[in-house]
């Protein structure tokens, strides 16, 4: 019976089970299965134990924090889901369940199983994320059947060497835990296929971890003392993505085996991008850092230039930055994306007398985030002697929490016995505490074999040669004594993040060239090149008076004539094609098919557009950018060069042709969009034109990321100018909707939704793509749930089925029933600062995800359930508190226009937990 403190909710949820379990017992032998997951159920009626036919429970997402003995009697129970409960203990008649195979009892509160859980002898699977346990208990070595222990997430400090028994395991989950060592006895489960250690203490690896042969993914992320560095490691596993495969097992521990044998130093170096617009003082910033004196006259930066300045970067010594001067010239920017890499320091450098706008701040936070990833960023506000720059400091720092600190007034003004400057030193701290606390792996020790081979190739090359072939750059490393091709492929793209040296892996390039005809058979392919030969030449076309009055025109004689005014022989004519090579693979020239020998750069056509005709009347597509990188539309004609008009090409745009139909592509940079026109042919031939630049376009914006905040937008019938957002279309009609409205010189006006779709995309096709989404979530759905933090994944945590059985019909989605989950937690806490933050944070999460795509929501509920369990728990679980918070805020710099606070309220909840936060 219920008990009289119930309230109204709880004693709702009690009789709707009451009502489903009598269901199930009218039912009789039928009655297997019965669902009463999500009801928010405190108290489990003991009824349940009259269900002796059950097979199949499932009692996910409620409140219960104890079971009744009555479960005890479920003796055919096969499946038994208790996960997202406040379970503390079990009971002992749990170990009368000796028919069940699943028991999934994650994210609850256990610390402690009971004895009676050895008897569960058929056991297959266990699954016991998001407790509690600091040690393994000695009841689950006894569970000999089990093929799969998920433990992840707990505060495990060591395991048992009675782990060794259970040899029939394939799936060990044991990521974030406090694991410093694994007993030897692990090399004992030869079964194991996936073996999770990610974000624990491990300083350590047994070497017997290599006899685990059927091992196909091993996760070591985040054991920093192991040494491994993320070009070992490898991806995580990604369900969205199955290209991004882990590193073979074998792979990884080889390496570590071989690390441990021989004498190492740190690495000390990071590399420090100084980039922003044109004039802004960025050379003159990186002098001053060099101890050089200011120089008024200083030429503007064409390309990229290299420096290294020795820093010291507290605890860390003195450290070595690589300093790369990025001209700020548009033109620029479409090779600039190739030397864009993670795990560096951003210096964004803004001229302190231009407006956010002319600093196009935005612009530059959004590209480095795309190819930065989390790398920590330094706003520079230059030239503060002449005004002091006023920025929104809390909101960007809200919408880009990459960045990490200010430089708000700075100055190099420094001559004719004057000395101006300021905050120069508070910058240099600034990049040294960026360096020591923000960047990954900046003092890893790495044999001092490898580095003695990234010295020479940085300052001799070979024979004082800036280019190598990969054959050649193997045959050096084996003369250094690298003996193992993965060794020093793993070398070479650590110095191509450093900046050390330039890579290309891909080889697909010079095949195109040559397939073309477009190149000799003889094109080198020269994979390991000094930086500053290949853009010293490319910089050097691009910014050619001669090619620029040329429109972007070049051939053999100019390219030359242009090379040939650098200094020394650095570009023999052997390397031309090359150079040419390496221009296509930027996606900044191209040759008309049959002109093997006269190519086209976009970014240096000239700006008059070309009449193209009247376009009243064509199917009409439109991108609009939050931030629109001006190398699109230059790598769309790269890329569909072949389809372009002769003589039909701008800046700006170009007018394409296939067959009988034409298509017009136009950006607008200052409205931070591009469209898309068709015309001629049949209406099938239009649409797969639209389809095939629709394609590409995608494809190039894939290379960027979602931060370019790109929305789809169609035309109205009969309103050319007024346009409806493509997507929303899409669900509408997914959703069965037919019309729509919208406002047409200031009335509104219905329009009929499939019809507007027809103009822009055949039905077929969308059904087609439909399918093809729904056939990807839904394989989401057939799998293990997981939660992604830092990379690494949380596997098992998941109803075992959503069916509902018997009355009801529950039909909350996972963010919602996550969402309850939260809410329940935050309200059974006592009145004060922390329920009130934890509540605030929870309103902003919600209004948050309101704005995430459907893939991104899960995730970020995910995180918020997992950081009001670390923050409510007895014992608040930093790491777990951390993990989450970085969760929240990279989903919070998603959204831009996004007003609530969760960094803010994330802050003041650290410093509540810890003092010292």
């Amino acid at each position: 019976m219920p008990t009289p403190q119930m309230t109204q909710g709880e004693q709702k949820a009690y009789d709707e089970a009451l009502q489903r379990i009598q269901a199930c017992l009218q039912q009789g032998k039928k009655g297997t299965r019965l669902d009463l997951s999500g009801l928010g159920l405190t108290t489990l009626p003991p009824e349940i134990g009259q269900l002796t036919a059950l097979t199949r429970l499932d009692l996910y997402n409620n409140h219960l924090s104890a079971l009744p003995p009555e479960i005890g009697k479920l003796t055919a129970l096969t499946q038994l889901n208790l996960e997202r409960n406040r379970l503390t203990s079990l009971p002992p008649e749990i170990g009368h369940l000796t028919a069940l195979n699943k028991l999934d009892l994650g994210s609850n509160q256990l610390s402690a199983l009971p004895p009676e859980i050895d008897r569960l002898t058929a056991l297959t699977e266990l699954r016991l994320p998001l407790n509690q346990f600091s040690e393994l208990p000695p009841e689950i070595c006894q569970l000999t059947a089990l093929t799969l222990l998920n433990l992840s997430a707990n505060q495990l400090r060591a395991l048992p060497r009675e782990i060794g028994q259970l040899t029939v395991l394939t799936w060990l989950h044991l990521s974030r835990n406090q694991l410093s060592a694994l007993p030897p006895e692990i090399q004992e489960l030869t079964n194991l296929k996936i073996l999770t250690l990610g974000y624990n203490s491990l300083d350590e690896l047994p070497e017997g971890l290599k006899k685990l042969t059927q091992l196909q993914e091993l996760t070591l992320h985040g054991n920093n003392a192991l040494g491994l560095p993320l070009e070992v490691l490898g991806p995580t596993f990604d369900n969205s993505n199955p290209k991004n495969s882990p590193t073979q097992p074998a792979d990884i521990l080889a390496y570590y085996l071989a690390q441990k044998k021989g004498p190492k130093r740190p690495l000390n170096e990071v590399k420090v991008l100084v980039v922003g617009e044109s004039e802004v003082g960025k050379t003159s910033l990186i002098r001053q850092l060099r101890g050089e004196s200011h120089n008024p006259k200083e030429d503007k930066t064409h390309g990229i230039e290299r420096h290294r300045i020795m820093m010291q970067c507290g605890g860390l010594g003195p450290v070595r930055l690589n300093v790369w001067d990025f001209g700020g010239q548009d033109i620029m920017h479409a090779t600039h994306q190739f030397f864009l890499t993670h795990r560096s320091v951003y210096v964004l450098v803004l001229d302190s007398r231009q407006n956010e706008r002319q600093t196009r701040i935005d612009y530059w936070l959004r590209l480095i985030s795309s190819y930065g990833g989390d790398s920590p960023v330094i706003v520079v506000c230059n030239k503060a002697d002449q005004q002091v720059m006023q920025l929104n400091w809390t909101a960007l720092q809200r919408d880009y929490p990459q960045i990490t600190a200010f430089a708000k007034e700075v100055c190099c003004y420094h001559y004719e016995g004057t000395d101006r400057r300021k905050g120069l030193e508070q910058l240099r701290r600034l990049i040294a505490t960026a360096v020591e606390y923000h960047v990954a792996e900046v003092d890893k020790p790495i044999l001092t074999q490898w580095l003695n081979l990234k010295d020479k190739l940085e300052n001799d090359g070979i024979h004082g040669r800036a280019y190598l072939t990969l054959e050649e750059y193997h045959q050096l490393a084996q003369q250094r004594g690298i003996s193992k091709q993965q060794d020093r492929e793993i070398l070479l793209s650590l110095m191509h993040q450093l900046g050390s040296v330039l890579h290309f892996s891909e080889h697909a390039i010079f095949e195109q060239e040559r397939a073309r005809q477009a190149a000799p058979a003889h094109v080198e392919e020269l994979n390991v090149l000094d930086p500053g030969w290949v853009t010293g030449a490319i910089y050097k076309l691009l910014n050619d008076a001669d090619l620029i009055r040329a429109g972007g025109q070049m051939d053999r004689g100019s390219m030359q004539a242009s090379l040939a005014t650098l200094p020394g022989d650095r570009y023999p004519s052997t390397k031309k094609d090359f150079i040419i090579a390496m221009m296509r693979r930027f996606e900044i020239c191209f040759a008309f098919d049959g002109e093997q020998d006269r190519w086209f750069l976009p970014d240096l056509l000239h700006k008059d557009e070309v009449d193209t005709g009247d376009w009243t009347g064509a199917v009409a597509f439109r991108y609009q950018y939050r931030v629109l990188p001006t190398s699109i539309i230059g790598r769309l004609m790269v890329r569909l060069h072949s389809y372009i008009a002769r003589h039909c090409l701008w800046r700006t745009g170009a007018k394409f042709k296939n067959g009988t139909c034409e298509a017009l592509v136009r950006s607008d940079p200052e409205a931070a969009r591009v469209d898309i026109y068709v015309r001629g042919g049949s209406k099938q031939e239009r649409l797969h034109f639209l389809t095939l630049i629709r394609g590409t376009l995608r494809d190039i914006h894939q290379s960027f990321s979602r931060n370019l905040g790109i929305e789809e937008w169609v035309p109205v019938p009969k309103h050319a100018d007024v346009y409806v957002e493509y997507e929303q279309l899409l669900l509408l009609e997914e959703r069965g909707t037919r019309a729509d409205t919208v406002k047409v010189n200031g009335k509104l006006e219905d329009i009929e939704v499939t019809s507007v779709l027809n103009h822009v995309t055949d039905p077929t096709q969308r059904k087609a793509e439909r399918k093809a989404q729904a056939t990807r979530e839904s394989g989401k759905t057939t799998v293990t749930n997981i939660i992604h933090v830092e990379g690494d994944y949380i596997e098992g945590i998941k109803p075992m089925s959503h069916d509902i059985i018997n009355h009801g019909n529950i039909t909350n989605s996972q963010v919602g029933q996550t969402l309850t989950n939260c809410t329940n937690m935050i309200q059974q806490q006592n009145e004060g600062p922390l329920k009130t933050l934890l509540a605030e944070l929870e309103k902003d999460v919600q209004a948050l995800i309101s704005q995430l795509p459907e893939d991104q929501k899960e995730e970020t509920t995910g995180n918020l359930e997992l950081l009001v369990k670390a923050a409510t728990s007895e014992k608040p679980n930093r790491k777990w508190y951390s993990v989450s918070s970085e969760g929240l805020l990279e989903a919070s710099k998603y959204v831009k226009d996004f007003t609530g606070n969760i960094a803010g309220t994330l802050s003041n909840l650290g410093k509540l937990l810890w003092q010292d936060s």
